[in-house]
């Protein structure tokens, strides 16, 4: 088929079901490995890339700005989000699609509000990985302190504090994120004042000895506070869509494909849905090689027709 123009998109989310005791209700997430490895590291650079057109780069700070809304229409009870998942241009020579595809698109997806609380964060200081001096001192900072010292010690004794606009939230930190500019309005102040304060950033604990930067103090609470629990259900939603435009002017097509697989609790054993998503595939890509139907030798990728084609059957 000649497709001389098109869009591709994958898009992604691992997230999971929540006891509010248990997991931030403003976030919804928790983490099943390391957070530095969940994506919540913004060192890297992001690429958005539309072939043909222009390159697109989102700097790893300015990552969660980058959010934009998605609605599913086959899940319509889910408010999303999407965010760029680092280079979509390799994805071109691998699915050998790069002459034909105009846009690739390779996002991750989060709960609606996720970005805006870790722009908050951000702005805040808490994802620099440089080495902090406070936090070189022998005689730990709190973690309190700590965040007075990200926010300057800002005083808000001058700030006008609409309690009624916040919901009956009062709370100064909100106030001093505000003066800050560091939420848009007095909503997301109120959601990064809560997550801020399930993660025990602003509590009279003392910062661990391992953590030298503002980055290693968040992730420190992160995996403390939402580490995956037993009686948690875990959750794995891919979407991907492919349009195509025909060159003889045929209507354009689009075609979606969506997997959302949650996790399961079988005769008192549970099975995460992130387990079954990348342990099945593995398990057949292990099948495929002990019955020699793979020939290719080495570390390969499952884009050879050797492989998706049996394995598909």
């Amino acid at each position: 088929m000649s497709v001389p123009h098109g869009r591709h998109q994958d898009l992604e989310l691992a997230i999971d079901d929540f006891d509010e005791e248990l997991i931030d209700p403003e976030l919804r997430f928790s983490f099943q490995r390391n957070s530095k490895v969940c994506g919540v590291d913004l060192t890297d650079k992001v690429v958005d890339i539309i072939f043909h057109v222009f390159d697109a780069n989102c700097d790893g700070h300015n990552l969660y700005e980058s959010a934009k809304r998605l609605r599913l229409p086959e899940l319509p009870a889910f408010a999303l989000e999407h965010l760029p998942n680092q280079n979509s241009l390799i994805y071109g020579d691998l699915y050998g699609i790069s002459k034909e595809a105009s846009t690739i698109y390779r996002a991750t997806l989060r709960y609606e509000g996720f970005s805006e609380i870790m722009t908050t964060l951000t702005k805040i200081g808490f994802f620099d990985d440089a080495n902090h001096p406070l936090l070189e001192d022998t005689n730990r900072p709190t973690h309190k302190g700590f965040l007075d010292e990200l926010l300057n010690n800002i005083s808000t004794t001058n700030i006008d504090f609409d309690i009624e606009a916040s919901g009956g939230y009062d709370d100064e930190l909100i106030a001093r994120l505000l003066k800050l500019g560091h939420c848009k309005d007095m909503e997301i102040a109120v959601k990064t004042v809560k997550t801020i304060k399930f993660l025990g950033l602003y509590e009279e604990t003392q910062i661990p000895t391992g953590c030298s930067s503002p980055f290693d103090v968040i992730c420190q609470r992160m995996e403390q506070r939402m580490a995956y629990g037993h009686n948690e259900q875990d959750m794995v939603l891919l979407h991907h869509e492919v349009e195509v435009e025909y060159p003889d002017g045929q209507p354009t097509e689009k075609h979606q494909a969506t997997l959302l697989e949650f996790g399961k609790v079988e005769n008192g054993r549970s099975t995460t849905a992130m387990a079954l998503t990348v342990g099945i595939p593995a398990t057949i890509g292990a099948l495929l090689l002990l019955q020699n139907k793979v020939q290719t030798n080495g570390v390969i990728r499952p884009l050879q027709s050797e492989i998706y084609i049996p394995g598909a059957t």
